[in-house]
């Protein structure tokens, strides 16, 4: 295989087109693409929640003015901040600075899964606390999870919510 791609290269090099992209195909070819493991929080924070990222960082107006301590921008800071008391200003008027985006054992006690799924936000009980409905799916503005990665995090948080 590699002596047929090394004859491509030189037809393409002779006709002055680059064929480093022809090499790069045929290095991963035959490779298997890593799993992710979703029962762990690293498996969760990298198909996930770092996408969240985007807005809940240190330097986004979202953390500095509305979600206090909402910090997804690397794996170490999101478990930090989820398994924390909520901060959420904006929301504090509907009861929501003493309860934990992440319930261990209780995903349907907690902020984040009910952010997360609209039959959860709908039936939320903790208090005064109503979560707002966040993902795409919603008419919020997050991307929607995938059903399997919305499901890993039900199960994740039902167990435990443990870091490793």
């Amino acid at each position: 295989m590699v002596g047929q791609l090394v004859h491509k290269c030189s037809v393409l090099l002779r006709n002055r087109i680059g064929c480093v992209s022809l090499l790069v195909v045929a290095a991963s070819c035959g490779k298997k693409e890593e799993s992710v493991d979703l029962s762990k929080f690293s498996g969760l924070y990298s198909s996930y929640l770092k996408s969240c990222s985007e807005c809940h960082e240190p330097n986004n107006i979202v953390y500095k003015d509305q979600v206090k301590n909402l910090d997804l921008s690397t794996e170490d800071a999101a478990y930090a901040s989820l398994t924390s008391i909520a901060d959420i200003p904006r929301l504090s008027g509907l009861g929501c600075t003493s309860v934990r985006y992440v319930q261990a054992g209780a995903a349907s006690k907690s902020i984040l899964y009910a952010i997360l799924d609209s039959s959860t936000a709908d039936s939320f009980d903790s208090g005064a606390c109503k979560p707002l409905k966040h993902t795409q799916a919603d008419g919020g503005v997050a991307n929607s999870p995938s059903a399997e990665q919305k499901q890993a995090i039900a199960e994740w948080i039902n167990k435990g919510a443990a870091r490793r």
